[in-house]
């Protein structure tokens, strides 16, 4: 049976929903023993449909000690899940006809009893195997939680939940049935895809636990190379509502399939015939890379519309391709494939390794997407002589001086901390990054001569002084609001924590009417704005403590949403 629990406020997060693969809810019943296709031979197998709870009850995170008996029983078991994988061509979408069954590996296991008390709790190993000793004669149920958790040296907490129903956790479950007083049992659980040939027609209790087997390798690598790691609790909101249409994210109209500090908590889209990405391993370890780089180290990526040509804001440039690199590293396939379309068969495919772009550099998320694979892969070609693995890639995302950096995450922050930890390393990585068209250098870039194609782009970041009036200039030919001619990005060092005025006053530009805005970061960290909508200039007065900022400065029809209204727009700034 798929069920779902809807949760009280409890720390624990939770009640569940019952599996029948990632969404929905709906009738059914509990189809008891049964084979389950894939040419898995199984006797005993137990597949779910879904079914809605109505009383629901909350998981308990430890074992409840059950009375004292003498006699005890071996409750055993695998629990499994249909992975569907791409066709073989990259840009084809999923092929039904070569399901596989997998372990459902590291997700939680309870026995409960018909009060739906959980007596028993643990996990599965990494062939989705469980096992519990239990006092015989007990009428119990096997419930598999559509969650990870990690609670030694090492924590974690991600569960899978069902946005269009109350947040409700999805949860697969067998039979009650009598434990006996004899031989021991073994029951096994399946989360089957629902696909029937040529459309999904049952319940997609497979959904889940597909999300969960992505993100079980991403967790594994992080823990590999640091044990210790606690990781915040995070929620994956999936549904088969879940649409690629914009607006309220409780009916399923979440847009794409995104990661959100609120929460935190990844969204993923599971509309059939339209975007699913239950499957799509890449595009939940993308997510899941978001997560940790926000997390654990830090990201400034403004977001909005890129690909793999787009010449973009280097903060948003930094954090898609941190994404789509990760999601490589930890799944050891550099090829991310995205399905979609009707029946899942369309879909398309980047190769992480590929730089042969157009407009490469470090506004390029391609460019950089490259460079960070080719520092962890022990594939060596044109300009990589470097095979690093994850440790210390890691490192750099999380170290203390990478945290604490004035400036914003970038390319350049990235690769001058690596050289701070790895000197040794620094000419192959410099000639990694020339081979890029990156050519600045230290956390700030300085010296960079590739300007996309646009000479107002550079330097990368101004210096300015205080009493000093610098020309800075907006434009956004090469996209709205995140094109890297929209923002220009100035250092100041203040000297004394007092009111500073700052001023904007439009000098230059083909606007008719222009409205300077500004934006003072710390540490990547904004700490005040003047955003006000007088025409033509701004200006105002700010209380800021000594030390090292950066300004952002851009015209507003540049970052409006709207590509027809904007234009060439040029201001004097000074901070006195």
């Amino acid at each position: 049976m798929f069920r779902k629990f809807l949760t009280h406020t409890t720390c624990i997060a939770a009640l569940v929903a019952a599996l029948s693969a990632c969404g929905g809810g709906g009738g059914g019943s509990d189809q008891g023993k049964s084979s389950v296709g894939g040419g898995m031979q199984n006797p005993g197998l137990e597949t779910e449909t879904p079914s809605q709870v109505q009383n629901p009850v909350t998981p308990q995170e430890t074992p409840v000690t059950p009375p004292v008996q003498t006699a005890k029983v071996t409750v055993s078991g695998r629990i499994t899940y249909d992975r569907v994988p791409f066709e073989g061509r990259n840009y084809r979408g999923l092929d039904y006809s070569k399901t596989t069954i997998q372990p459902a590996r590291g997700v939680t296991v309870q026995l409960v009893d018909s009060s739906n008390n959980p007596l028993y709790s643990g996990h599965t190993d990494a062939d989705g195997h469980y096992s519990f000793a239990v006092d015989s004669n007990r009428q119990l149920r096997v419930r598999v939680l559509a969650e990870l958790r990690g609670s030694g040296s090492a924590a974690w907490d991600i569960q899978v939940r069902d946005n269009t129903s109350g947040g409700a956790q999805y949860v697969l479950e067998g039979s009650l049935v009598s434990v006996g007083n004899g031989d021991n049992q073994t029951r096994h659980l399946h989360a089957a895809s629902g696909w029937t040939g040529e459309s999904y027609t049952e319940a997609r209790s497979a959904g889940p636990f597909a999300v969960l087997d992505s993100l079980y390798d991403a967790v594994q690598a992080v823990v590999d190379v640091d044990p210790t790691v606690v990781m915040p609790p995070l929620r994956v909101y999936w549904s088969t509502d879940n649409i690629a249409i914009r607006g309220d994210l409780n009916q399923g109209h979440i847009g794409t399939s995104f990661y959100t500090s609120a929460g935190p908590a990844i969204y993923l889209l599971g509309a059939a015939n339209n975007d699913s990405d239950e499957y799509d391993r890449g595009v939940v370890q993308h997510e899941f890379g978001h997560y940790l780089e926000h997390q654990l180290g830090r990201t400034e990526s403004i977001g909005g519309s890129h690909n793999q040509l787009s010449r973009l804001d280097m903060r948003l440039a930094f954090g898609e391709a941190w994404g789509n690199a990760f999601a490589g590293m930890v799944s050891g396939d550099p090829i991310y494939r995205d399905s979609l379309g009707s029946g899942q068969s369309l879909g398309f495919a980047i190769n992480v390794e590929n730089r042969g772009f157009n407009n490469q550099g470090w506004f390029n998320e391609a460019t950089i997407q490259a460079f960070l694979y080719d520092l962890f892969d022990d594939q060596q070609d044109a300009a990589d002589s470097l095979a690093l693995g994850f440790k210390p890639i890691y490192e750099v995302l999380t170290s203390e001086r990478y945290l604490a950096f004035d400036g914003f995450a970038s390319v350049y922050a990235f690769s001058a901390e690596l050289g701070n930890q790895r000197p040794d390393l620094a000419q192959a990585m410099a000639g990694m990054l020339v081979s890029s068209g990156i050519h600045g250098t230290g956390w700030y870039g300085a010296g960079e001569t590739n300007n996309a194609g646009a000479a107002l782009t550079l330097p990368v970041y101004h210096t300015a002084n205080l009493g000093q009036t610098l020309n800075l200039c907006s434009d956004s030919d090469f996209q709205d609001y995140n094109g890297l001619d929209v923002r220009r990005y100035v250092r100041i060092q203040l000297p004394e924590t007092r009111n500073y005025t700052i001023s904007a006053v439009r000098k230059g530009g083909n606007l008719p009417k222009t409205n300077p805005q500004l934006r003072i970061f710390r540490q990547g960290m904004q700490v005040a704005s003047l955003l006000s909508a007088t025409p033509d200039s701004e200006n105002g007065q700010r209380q800021l403590n000594s030390g090292s900022y950066v300004v952002e400065i851009y015209e507003e029809s540049n970052a409006d949403g709207n590509a027809v209204n904007g234009g060439l727009a040029c201001f004097d700034l000074r901070i006195q």
